[in-house]
Formats: C-alpha cells, sequence, structure tokens
C-alpha cells in the first residue's frame, strides 16, 4: 500500500471539479514483484480517478515480490485506492 501511495497522483481535471471517491483495482503480481496486469474492479464514478487508478498500479511496479507461501507464478490482489482533497 506504501508503494502505491508514494505512487498515487491527484488527476488535475479530478482536483478541479472537486471530485472525490474511491475506485478498486484488481493488481496481478509476478514472483518478482513487477506489475503484469491491472484492472479496474469498482469505478469511483469519474473517468479521470478510475483511468489514474489503473495507470498507478503500472507506474508503481516493481511492487514488492509476494509473499513466498503463496502459491502460483502470478498473485492478484484487490486495492482500494482512496482520492480526498481533504
Amino acid at each position: 500500500m506504501a508503494r502505491l501511495q508514494a505512487a498515487k497522483r491527484y488527476p488535475a481535471d479530478a482536483r478541479a471539479g472537486a471530485q472525490e471517491g474511491v475506485a478498486t483495482v484488481r493488481i496481478s503480481i509476478a514472483r518478482d514483484g513487477s506489475v503484469v496486469g491491472a484492472q479496474l474492479q469498482r469505478g469511483s464514478g469519474f473517468p479521470s480517478l478510475d483511468e489514474e487508478t489503473v495507470a498507478l498500479a503500472h507506474r508503481a511496479s516493481p511492487l514488492p515480490p509476494p509473499p513466498g507461501e503463496l502459491a502460483g507464478a502470478v498473485v492478484t490482489i484487490v486495492v482500494p485506492v482512496r482520492y480526498s482533497l481533504r
């Protein structure tokens, strides 16, 4: 979460329009931490926030590698991303 938070940007048009919300993104992470896929699972209601959420997942790559006890070559996580002007 810290890596995603550090890479998060608030779109200028969303800021200007005082748009706030939560978008949920499904991120697929390879064993080395690289993001191999990201898709919007639930939108915020604002297209620019939703687009930024998917872009954020790719921009934050690589993420910390998944724990070894999780099986599979790719691990999928679902993350809520909150956009708030406060």
